[in-house]
């Protein structure tokens, strides 16, 4: 899983609203906020350097370094978010 890189799902709409990214998939019905996703803080930084082709033990060193976290703490986290976006098919590897 570390080696892995994931990529994001074009078939999302997002919307940067300050520190925070919505995303709308385009297949959903107006007014569906069942699938309306919302991304701040780790999250957020997180899903700006999954477009930059980073490895997951990549972006797991920048959690760790930007939120003063432990390297185990940071990687639970990293690996956590990416299985539920990936789940949610926002993003693929």
């Amino acid at each position: 899983m570390l080696e892995k890189r994931f990529e994001k799902n074009e078939n999302f709409i997002v919307q940067e609203l300050g520190n925070e990214y919505v995303l709308v998939p385009l297949h959903s019905q107006v007014g569906d906020m069942n699938h309306v996703f919302s991304l701040k803080g780790v999250g957020a930084f997180i899903w700006e350097r999954i477009s930059t082709e980073l490895t997951v033990n990549e972006i797991v060193a920048m959690v760790e370094q930007e939120f003063d976290v432990n390297y185990d703490v940071a990687k639970h986290d990293v690996i956590e978010f990416l299985s539920t976006l990936a789940k949610n098919g926002i993003v693929t590897n």
